[in-house]
């Protein structure tokens, strides 16, 4: 049995978290990831988010890392609704 889930505007929720300030990186990455695979991310301010998570973290290398963090569970996902559909 496939679980599906989501989020509604992640846009919204991701710009709270980095707002608020208590969530890591990991959490970010996670609804950033929603926002990718989410037909939101298609007209997603991606500019605005970016910025935001630059202005959350300094340095250089924290949006890649959240970048890669999302994708990396966008990736999961997708091998596992292969698998279900396989079984």
């Amino acid at each position: 049995m496939a679980l599906n889930i989501e989020m509604h505007d992640p846009e919204s929720k991701i710009l709270e978290e980095l707002q608020d300030g208590r969530y890591p990186q990991a959490s970010v990455a996670i609804t950033y990831a929603y926002l990718i695979a989410q037909e939101e991310g298609k007209r997603a301010n991606w500019p605005a988010i970016n910025a935001a998570i630059q202005k959350r973290w300094t340095g250089k290398t924290a949006l890649e890392r959240v970048k890669n963090m999302a994708w990396k569970h966008v990736e999961e996902w997708e091998r596992r609704g292969r698998q279900v559909g396989r079984a």
